[in-house]
């Protein structure tokens, strides 16, 4: 693909992330922006919106997983995994009206939210789970 337009289609992908509304610090959405534009989009066939999906479905999906092995603070993770549980629910909706393959998501996004799931699930049943649980539901994230 022409570096001209590699970067046409960064740039559509990069608007697409503004759209998803995910609510993340303006410093780390403008670093995820600048990361798909550095990156070589994957085919040229796929939609921008699609690349944007898996673009953030990859980028999210690692601070998730990161924030919760890494035993940060509840609010910390909490404000982390509700960016997820947003970017999940529009990418489940824009699959739904066909703006991104639907085997793209069941096959490339659906096992990371899975993945997420998972790690929830397993957290001890503890004092410090019942905190988290607490943060994460004022925050909006589902359990």
């Amino acid at each position: 693909m022409p570096a001209r337009k590699a970067t046409r289609f960064a740039d559509k992908a990069a608007h697409i992330i503004g759209t998803y509304g995910l609510p993340l610090q303006s410093e780390l959405l403008d670093s995820l922006r600048q990361a798909l534009r550095d990156s070589n989009p994957n085919g040229g066939n796929r939609l921008a919106e699609e690349e944007a999906a898996i673009f953030l479905a990859r980028s999210l999906h690692a601070m998730a997983i990161a924030a919760l092995r890494s035993g940060i603070d509840a609010c910390a993770a909490g404000s982390i995994l509700t960016a997820w549980s947003r970017f999940t629910q529009q990418v489940m909706y824009r699959a739904d009206l066909g703006l991104i393959n639907m085997a793209l998501f069941d096959n490339e996004i659906l096992p990371l939210i899975d993945g997420v799931e998972q790690i929830l699930r397993e957290k001890p049943a503890s004092g410090e789970l019942a905190q988290k649980e607490a943060a994460f539901c004022r925050s909006g994230v589902p359990l």
